[in-house]
């Protein structure tokens, strides 16, 4: 894509995403959101977080996927020095099986 169209698409997605709710955690004084500096292990879970070539959607006949950045490459750039950032699939997106959720969440709970 011409950088004039990326950038068009960027302000666009910008102005269109909503966060739905953000009320404060029980027990805390400010919502989830933004994430604190301070916190140390972020999860990220789900079959579409780290798929490069689903974040451009319907647009793959005139977009580059290799340019796109998935979710989980976006919170890592993002995340304090120090934030370890932990990736689990989860399940697919075609089905309904939740048969390894069990095993990649306890992997999730290991130090590393």
């Amino acid at each position: 894509m011409k950088p004039a169209f990326l950038e068009a698409a960027r302000d666009i997605a910008r102005k269109s995403i909503v966060l739905l709710k953000n009320s404060p955690i029980p027990g805390q004084e400010r919502p989830l959101l933004p994430l604190s500096r301070s916190v140390k292990n972020v999860a990220v879970i789900g079959p579409l977080a780290d798929a490069r070539r689903e974040m451009i959607g319907p647009w793959s006949a005139a977009g580059d996927s290799k340019k796109s950045i998935t979710l989980l490459e976006g919170i890592k750039a993002n995340a304090a020095a120090g934030t370890q950032v932990v990736y689990a699939k989860g399940c697919n997106i075609n089905d309904d099986s939740t048969h390894y959720f069990a095993e990649q969440f306890a992997s999730l709970r290991k130090p590393r």
